[in-house]
C-alpha cells in the first residue's frame, strides 16, 4: 500500500504597513489575547479544557464581551486555550498581549499575484502589500491551512502553512559546492579556502595546558582545569558560526 507524504513549511513574509495600519493590527492582537485570557479564565474556573466542552460554555459570552470578533476569531481563541491547557492543567494559562494570532482561510485572503493580503481586524478588513524572496513566493503556492500574524521587532509577519511533496523535484538556480576537512575546515568550489590552523593550533594550546596542569596536580590547578574545555569548545562553535555564515552570504 502507498501512502502520498507531504511535508509541512512555514512560508514568512513582511507585512507593510502605514502607522495607522500597524496601530489597527497591534490592538486587534491585545484584543484576540484579551479574549483567550477571558477564555482561558472561564476554562480554569469551570475545570473545562476540552473544545467542545469550552465552545459550549463560554462561546456566547466571548462574542458578547468582544463585538468587534467574527465567529472564526472566537473559535480560533477557543483553539489557542484549548492547546494551551494541554501542556499543563495545573496552571491557569496566560497570554501575551501582543502574541501571535491564528487566521483561518476565510479571515485571511492572499492575491499573490498582486503580492498582497486582505486580513481580518477589529476595525475590518485590510488590504495589505507584503515583502518576501523568490523561496518563499514559491512556498506560497502550496499553502494550505491557518496563517499566524506575528509582530517581531515593531514589525508584522504572516506564517503561513504549506505543504510540500517532498519527492518533487526543484530545480534551483545554481550551485555553491563544499567540501568539509581537517586541515581546511571546509573549501567551496570557487576555491575559498577556511583554513583549521587556528583552531588546530588552539586544541595543541590546550592540551599541553591541561597536561602541564594535571601535572601539577595542586587544588588551584584542577579548578582552573574546569574551564579550559568549555573555553576551547565555544572557539570552535565560534569559528564554525563565522564560516557557516560566511558560506550562506557567498550563497
Amino acid at each position: 500500500m502507498c501512502y502520498a507524504i507531504s511535508v509541512k513549511l512555514s512560508a514568512q513574509v513582511k507585512l507593510n504597513t502605514t502607522p495607522a495600519q500597524a496601530a489597527v493590527l497591534k490592538e486587534t492582537l491585545q484584543q484576540a489575547n484579551a479574549a483567550r485570557d477571558y477564555l482561558s479564565r472561564r476554562a480554569w474556573e469551570a475545570r473545562v479544557f476540552g473544545q467542545s466542552p469550552l465552545h459550549k460554555l463560554a462561546y456566547s459570552d466571548t462574542r458578547a464581551a468582544f463585538p468587534n470578533f467574527s465567529s472564526q476569531i472566537v473559535v480560533r481563541a477557543i483553539a489557542a486555550v484549548v492547546d494551551a491547557y494541554k501542556l499543563d492543567e495545573g496552571t491557569q494559562r496566560t497570554f501575551r498581549r501582543a502574541g501571535a494570532i491564528a487566521y483561518a482561510a476565510r479571515n485571511l485572503r492572499w492575491s499573490t499575484d498582486r503580492q498582497e493580503v486582505s486580513i481580518w481586524t477589529i476595525a475590518g478588513r485590510l488590504h495589505l502589500p507584503y515583502q518576501c524572496g523568490e523561496d518563499q513566493r514559491r512556498l506560497l503556492q502550496s499553502r494550505q491551512g491557518q496563517a499566524d500574524l506575528v509582530y517581531r521587532d515593531g514589525a508584522f509577519y504572516l506564517h503561513q502553512t504549506c505543504d510540500i511533496d517532498p519527492h518533487k523535484p526543484r530545480d534551483p538556480d545554481g550551485w555553491l559546492g563544499v567540501d568539509l576537512g581537517i586541515v581546511n575546515l571546509a573549501v567551496d568550489w570557487e576555491g575559498e579556502t577556511f583554513s583549521g590552523a587556528q583552531i588546530e593550533a588552539r586544541r595543541r594550546w590546550y592540551l599541553e595546558r591541561r597536561k602541564t596542569l594535571q601535572a601539577v596536580g595542586t587544588k588551584s590547578a584542577k579548578r582552573r582545569l574546569q574551564p579550559l574545555s568549555g573555553r576551547q569548545a565555544r572557539f570552535q562553535r565560534e569559528t564554525n558560526h563565522c564560516i557557516s555564515k560566511a558560506l550562506v552570504a557567498k550563497a
